[in-house]
Formats: structure tokens, sequence, C-alpha cells
């Protein structure tokens, strides 16, 4: 189960159709994924950025969150969007 977690490793949500490019570096990947929009409430994300996105095999990678858009279709769903990063200490 994919999930978005503060730097700390405290779990904020369940992360849904969670894509990230391959393959994962120093340099950045991009990646993207949806989850409950009260997963993000009382959260600041232009003061709070760095996050730790857990994938589905358990893997952390250190994470900036760059886009939060709500879902049209499903106001209760946001989209997330940013960049991971590989050997940090997540």
């Amino acid at each position: 189960m994919a999930r978005l977690l503060t730097r700390f490793g405290l779990r904020l949500g369940v992360l849904e159709s969670l894509h990230i490019e391959a393959p994962v570096g120093r340099s950045g990947a991009r990646f993207e994924a949806v989850l409950p929009t009260f997963a993000l409430q009382g959260i600041d994300p232009g003061r709070l950025r760095y996050f730790v996105i857990e994938d589905d095999e358990g893997n952390r990678y250190p994470a900036m969150i760059d886009q939060l858009v709500a879902l049209l279709e499903d106001p209760e769903l946001t989209r997330i969007a940013g960049v991971v990063v590989a050997g940090g200490s997540a």
C-alpha cells in the first residue's frame, strides 16, 4: 500500500494511483498520485513541502510536492505531484 508520510515518518494518507517515473536517481524523478483531500487538511504545502513517499513495495523516497489539485470529478480527492529522489535518509 503506497503512503504519504511526513519527513518524520508519520502517515498522512494512503496514496492511490501512485506513478513514479523510472529510474529514481539523485537528480530526482517526477511522481503523481491521488489521496483523500482530508489527509492534507491543516497542512500548508507552501510552508511544509518535504514529505516521504512510500511505494507499494515499501521503498521510501524523500519527496517535494509542487502541485496540489482537487479533482473536479470528486472534490474529496486531491491529485499531488512533485519530485522524489533516491538515496535519502527517508
